[in-house]
């Protein structure tokens, strides 16, 4: 599976047209994909892969640019390649998902990712603030 960064938004996503530099990492279910934009009409001739969140191809680079990415979705992204994280970084999920804070889109797709890949933590997460939010800590 080929995959590329977004230097804009920090997301990785499949790549369907990699370049010849592109590296070949184990298949996963878990990264979407770009999609077609079309720039000023819908024939297909125009239409060129893009970020689907910044709705462009201008900042996409082969492979994973983990310098441009979120510490938690860096964490993210390395559990949905099938590494292990370590506890500090269990920890640091868990403390991600206990900030109060709105949630955009790109947040709510990685609170999704680590409701999904992170369930434990997640689950404790969820109970300590709950026990916050009932003064009982």
């Amino acid at each position: 599976m080929n995959l590329t960064t977004c230097n804009h938004c920090g997301q990785v996503f499949q790549d369907p047209n990699p370049g010849n530099e592109s590296e070949n990492y184990p298949d996963s279910d878990h990264f979407d994909s770009l999609i077609k934009c079309y720039p000023d009409t819908s024939k297909e001739e125009t239409a060129y892969w893009g970020c689907p969140t910044c709705c462009t191809d201008s900042f996409l680079v082969d492979n994973i640019n983990f310098n441009a990415l979120d510490p938690v979705y860096k964490i993210v992204v390395r559990k949905k390649l099938g590494q292990d994280c370590t506890e500090g970084e269990s920890a640091e999920i868990k403390m991600w998902l206990k900030q109060p804070y709105a949630r955009m889109a790109y947040e709510v797709k990685l609170h999704k990712d680590i409701q999904f890949l992170f369930p434990m933590e997640y689950g404790e997460a969820l109970d300590e603030s709950l026990q916050k939010e009932k003064g009982l800590n």
